[in-house]
């Protein structure tokens, strides 16, 4: 998986063992995850009523998440292993 954007919004581009594609985008307290057969299908069925996951999860003015967030706020819906390396997060304490 790979974070593309850090802040504002804080995104997060993969592909699911199935071959599908996944995005997440965590704006404005709202955090919204797409799948789709592309990163632009993911990207719209992730602004659409085709989302995965689409809620409200911090503050109005707050588009700065970590990827242990973004895992907590999927548990149950998607499994990431808890090996994954996510590429262009810089992690606290490095």
């Amino acid at each position: 998986m790979r974070m593309t954007c850090g802040a504002i919004p804080s995104q997060w581009e993969g592909t699911l063992d199935d071959g599908r594609r996944f995005h997440a985008h965590y704006r404005s307290g709202v955090l919204s995850v797409g799948l789709g057969a592309d990163v632009n299908g993911a990207i719209d069925n992730g602004q659409s009523d085709d989302a995965l996951f689409c809620h409200e999860v911090g503050d109005f003015l707050d588009g700065c998440m970590s990827y242990d967030e973004l895992r907590a706020h999927l548990a149950g819906l998607l499994a990431f292993p808890d090996d994954l390396e996510v590429e262009g997060e810089r992690r606290r304490g490095r």
